[in-house]
C-alpha cells in the first residue's frame, strides 16, 4: 500500500492514509501523504493480544502456510469485525469516520487484509473502489 500511495503522489494525486487499531504502525508513509490515524479501545484482552500478534510481532508470518489455516483466518475475521465495531461505537471515532464518508474522493482502494470498515466505509460513500488483495489471487 505504501508504494501504491507513492507512486500516486509522484502522478499529482491526493492521498488521504485511514488506518485504525490499538497501536499505530511504525510504517513511514511517503511525503505529502495525509494521514489519519484513530486509536480504539477495547476491554478484550483476547482481542488485543490476537491484533498486536498477528500486526505488530509475527505480520510477516501472513504469507506462511500455517497462517492460511482456516482458525487463523476464521479468528483474526472475527477480530477485525470486533475492531471496526469499537471504531463505529465510539462517538468520537465513529465522528472521524462519518468525515471520511462525507468526503468525495475519486476511488478508495481497500486493503482486504481484515478490513470491514473499509467495506462499509465504500458502501456508505458509494464510492468507486479497488479491493487490493495482497494475500489471496481472486479470479473475476
Amino acid at each position: 500500500m505504501k508504494n501504491l500511495a507513492e507512486e500516486l503522489i509522484k502522478r499529482g494525486h491526493t492521498v488521504t492514509w485511514f488506518e485504525y487499531g490499538f497501536q499505530k504502525p511504525d510504517i513511514p508513509l511517503p511525503k505529502g501523504t495525509k494521514e489519519i490515524y484513530v486509536e480504539v479501545s477495547t476491554k478484550n484482552q483476547n482481542l488485543r493480544d490476537l491484533y498486536e500478534h498477528r500486526n505488530h510481532t509475527f505480520h510477516e508470518l501472513v504469507w506462511y502456510e500455517a497462517e492460511m489455516d482456516k482458525g487463523h483466518q476464521s479468528n483474526a475475521w472475527m477480530a477485525s469485525i470486533e475492531l471496526c465495531d469499537q471504531l463505529l461505537s465510539t462517538r468520537k471515532t465513529k465522528q472521524i469516520f462519518d468525515t471520511l464518508v462525507n468526503k468525495k474522493f475519486d476511488a478508495v482502494v481497500v486493503d482486504d487484509l481484515y478490513n470491514p470498515c473499509g467495506l462499509i466505509h465504500t458502501g456508505l460513500q458509494h464510492s468507486v473502489f479497488i479491493y487490493w488483495s495482497m494475500t489471496y489471487a481472486f479470479l473475476l
